[in-house]
């Protein structure tokens, strides 16, 4: 299925970077016409894309890259139409924060690429979450890593303390390594967070086996 179709809510998105200036078609040198008749590719670009003729809005979105290579709201507009092709649409969303390092929605793309990639540690040098630390802790622990799955658990409900399958997780390490109360302590968050959930029926036996034992 085609990540982007350009309806309205995207043109939209798209109209929100617009610059409006005057352009000529003609071959230019200088750097202010050559931005100058780069606006002018993306403002095609905008039409191509309300008349849903991709083809002609890509290439008059590229175009407008080549006239003006340095505007990093055409380098991440780029990265998203590129978005079902992973390795094209990185690279356009590393030029857009190259270009502006304070542009989250660049990070928050690129985290998603490596999260649909299940390259968990390349995703959270994009962005720390703890989504991205429980399926890192659940590839190290199929992996036999149990250390670092542990490490990675932590850190996400640290960074989540109601995130009820990371204290759940942690509590199967925790019970591995025979550190009960400790199990006690996150079996108790899942119940309190999530009291109708299957984690919480879980670890309801678990503390009940866990009070038995004691």
């Amino acid at each position: 299925m085609r990540y982007l179709i350009w309806k309205s809510p995207v043109i939209l998105l798209l109209g929100g970077f617009l610059f409006f200036g005057c352009a000529t078609t003609e071959l230019v040198d200088s750097p202010k016409e050559k931005n100058e008749l780069g606006r002018k590719k993306f403002r095609e670009a905008l039409q191509f894309a309300s008349l849903n003729q991709r083809n002609r809005m890509m290439k008059a979105l590229i175009e407008a890259i080549e006239l003006y290579p340095n505007n990093v709201n055409y380098h991440f507009i780029l990265g998203r139409e590129y978005q079902i092709n992973g390795d094209t649409a990185k690279s356009e969303f590393f030029k857009s924060i190259q270009l502006n390092n304070r542009l989250k929605d660049g990070y928050q793309q690129l985290a998603q690429i490596y999260m649909q990639n299940r390259d968990w540690k390349k995703a959270l040098d994009i962005k720390d979450n703890a989504a991205i630390r429980l399926n890192l802790a659940l590839a190290y622990r199929a992996g036999s890593k149990f250390d670092l799955a542990k490490a990675s658990l932590e850190k996400a409900v640290k960074l989540r303390p109601r995130f009820s399958q990371a204290n759940f997780e942690l509590d199967q390490l925790y019970i591995k390594e025979n550190k009960k109360q400790k199990a006690k302590e996150h079996f108790k968050n899942v119940v309190l967070y999530s009291p109708s959930s299957e984690f919480a029926k879980q670890s309801k036996e678990y503390l009940k086996n866990i009070g038995q034992k004691n």
